[in-house]
């Protein structure tokens, strides 16, 4: 009877450890900021190195490499398509602080994207290599316009805004179809979806950060006196409120084709799905990692998300990667212990 109960408490602790199988592995990317990543583990950012905040790519095997500036102190790297094609923007040589928004790979190095502007910023780049952002177009307009530029030989479109004011382009998806935030005639921000034509994608005031291959585009929008995650289906129409994520400084980030959205919400990054709803980054890794994570800022199509946190008290970047996902409630564990140890103890009657 004793080798019963043993064999039952071996069975007992391989299922227990099934169970709490978390649903992510973390892998410290060092000091700095993780922006964005593509599907062959590419990471972009930034790093404080030497005094100055630096581009940065984290290869495969997260070695980082500073791609450098567009000739001064520092920059910062936004985005990278699955091409390995990097933008972000960078301060220009003998500025007083102005930016130019930059495109780097590595056969040619950073380079100025060229816009006719006196600032710029590059925010998204997608696999034909158009990038959105936004720059000061001082004449004739006076005011910062969302712009889409093709860089494979293209030229720049301005794309105007809600309100004939401010505007700036945030992501760009595999069709060419554009989000982001513009002065609307009402005096407030809001969200817009562009696709040949800028379209107002929420009354109230908002932002929209990203958005995916099936137009789904996902932000915030200032709801009864605090900022709540949102997810808009472009082409329905509809719009889901994250509300109990809503916060003073909250917002969904990013969303990949399979409709999984991450983003922060005071301090905390969260995974949203439709079938387990917002859950906190945090309770999907082990508790014992040292970890905080505040704010996921992208996630690609095989789920893996970055951003930033602290690790035992200092800052620093993340990886998450997906390991499994272990749904069997206890009962279920409880019930496969129960029919082994029956099994076993079956058998050891009949070697008896």
């Amino acid at each position: 009877m004793k080798k019963v109960f043993v064999l039952m408490l071996l069975c007992f602790s391989c299922f227990i450890q099934a169970a709490l199988a978390y649903e992510y592995e973390v892998v410290n990317l060092g000091s700095g900021n993780a922006y964005g990543i593509n599907e062959f583990d590419q990471i972009v950012g930034s790093r404080n190195i030497s005094g100055s905040e630096r581009a940065v790519i984290w290869d495969v095997n997260m070695q980082v490499e500073d791609i450098g500036t567009l000739g001064g102190s520092w920059a910062r790297a936004l985005d990278i398509n699955n091409l390995g094609q990097i933008v972000g923007t960078s301060q220009i040589a003998g500025s007083s602080g102005l930016t130019h928004a930059f495109c780097w790979s590595s056969n040619v190095g950073i380079q100025d994207l060229g816009i006719q502007a006196s600032w710029s910023n590059a925010y998204s780049i997608n696999d034909s290599s158009e990038i959105v952002g936004d720059a000061y177009m001082s004449y004739p307009i006076g005011y910062v316009r969302a712009f889409i530029k093709d860089n494979s030989g293209g030229s720049t479109q301005i794309l105007g805004s809600l309100g004939d004011t401010r505007s700036g382009a945030r992501n760009i998806n595999s069709s060419g179809q554009v989000v982001g935030s513009s002065d609307g005639t009402d005096g407030y921000v809001h969200a817009f979806f562009w696709d040949g034509e800028m379209q107002n994608l929420e009354t109230t005031q908002s932002h929209a950060y990203d958005i995916n291959d099936n137009k789904v585009a996902v932000g915030d929008a200032r709801i009864s006196g605090n900022n709540t995650p949102a997810i808009w289906d472009i082409d329905s129409g509809s719009v889901i409120y994250l509300e109990a994520l809503a916060a003073s400084n909250a917002c969904a980030t990013s969303i990949n084709n399979s409709g999984w959205v991450v983003g922060g919400a005071n301090g905390k990054a969260f995974l949203w799905d439709s079938s387990n709803g917002a859950r906190d980054l945090i309770g999907l890794i082990d508790p014992a990692s040292g970890w905080t994570l505040q704010l996921a800022n992208a996630i690609n199509e095989k789920g893996q998300i970055v951003g930033s946190g602290t690790f035992n008290g200092v800052s620093s970047a993340f990886l998450l990667n997906p390991t499994r996902v272990v749904p069997e409630p206890v009962s279920m564990l409880l019930f496969g212990v129960g029919g082994l140890t029956l099994a076993a103890a079956r058998k050891l009657r009949k070697i008896k």
